[in-house]
């Protein structure tokens, strides 16, 4: 998701880009440029998703189900926020298995 997209969003839930970064306890200009960079921190992702309504995937650009994409393409991956990206990983996995239960019973 680019800026611009966030920035929607975030208006829509009645937040100024300040008062939104500052709920992420960033600034507004460490926000921008770690979107604008898509070097934005690992361990925000889970509140700013939860704040906007979103999905990890949906933030990420990912598909829904994107069965090929692993925890190293995840910047700033490592021991403190190892829960984030396996919630995010758990995600991808319960709709890949939707996927999957759905084409079995398509094949039936």
């Amino acid at each position: 998701m680019n800026y611009n997209e966030l920035k929607i969003l975030i208006e829509k839930k009645n937040f100024t880009i300040k008062r939104f970064s500052d709920e992420l306890d960033m600034t507004s200009t460490g926000f921008k440029k770690a979107i604008e960079t898509k070097s934005f921190p690992i361990g925000k992702v889970d509140q700013l998703c939860r704040i906007l309504g979103i999905t990890p995937n949906e933030f990420f650009g990912w598909p829904e189900a994107s069965g090929g994409v692993v925890a190293t393409n995840i910047s700033g991956c490592n021991q403190q926020n190892a829960g984030v990206v396996l919630d995010v990983l758990r995600e991808q996995l319960r709709e890949k298995d939707k996927q999957i239960n759905e084409l079995i019973k398509r094949v039936k």
